[in-house]
């Protein structure tokens, strides 16, 4: 004999909604370089009240945004998640009005002689391609910020240049998911400045798998 489901109470439905459209906002907010904390959604409460409710649909885009921080995907910087959003209004609003530029720019060319000189060389490369890598070494260097912090970055990787541009080439050249990790887990390990644990491999074989970071903002209205 088969079991019925359990049939959820308009309250236990509305919250369900709720907390899909909180958690869909921020899978797609994170992939355009902002993060939030880690609880900003409530937990569920024992017994959901219309106040509860009340409180989650009060969490609106622009209330997002403002509990969040925002890493510029083009600079690197730190700022408020109002200011990124901002900004990136700023940008979409430009873009839309120059002249299509055809393909992308080639990447840039000579050997970077400062940290801040191979990080920007490095953003280069990224936006330079339009492929699987590409995307995934935009998403890893974005929450390696988090992780690390820009100037352990800065620093580690010029440390050794010649193997991180070496490694940036191959990730953003690629679309093969085994070779782009191999090089992700390699950078992680020069800016950790130590071997990667289990965890940390299998946390990039989900990057190396993301789709990279989308331009539109599908949960604002």
């Amino acid at each position: 004999m088969r079991r019925s489901k359990t049939r959820l109470t308009p309250n236990q439905q509305a919250w369900k909604k709720e907390v899909n459209r909180l958690k869909r906002f921020i899978r797609n907010a994170n992939k355009r370089g902002f993060i939030f904390p880690l609880d900003i959604i409530p937990p569920q409460p024992s017994r959901i009240t219309e106040a509860a409710i009340s409180r989650l649909r009060g969490l609106t885009p622009a209330r997002m945004y403002s509990l969040g921080q925002y890493i510029d995907p083009q600079t690197g910087e730190v700022m408020s998640g109002t200011k990124g959003r901002t900004l990136e209004r700023s940008r979409a609003a430009k873009k839309r009005y120059e002249i299509p530029q055809g393909p992308k720019t080639p990447p840039p060319s000579g050997e970077p002689n400062t940290p801040e000189g191979l990080m920007r060389w490095i953003w280069g490369q990224i936006d330079s391609y339009d492929t699987g890598g590409s995307k995934a070494l935009r998403d890893f260097m974005l929450r390696a910020q988090i992780r690390y912090g820009l100037d352990k970055i800065k620093s580690n990787l010029f440390k050794m240049k010649e193997e991180t541009m070496a490694q940036v080439e191959i990730i953003a050249l690629s679309s093969d998911r085994e070779e782009i990790q191999g090089g992700i887990d390699r950078l992680e390990e020069i800016i950790k400045g130590a071997p990667l644990t289990f965890d940390e491999k299998l946390r990039n074989a989900v990057v190396a798998d993301s789709e990279g970071f989308d331009a539109g903002d599908l949960e604002e209205v």
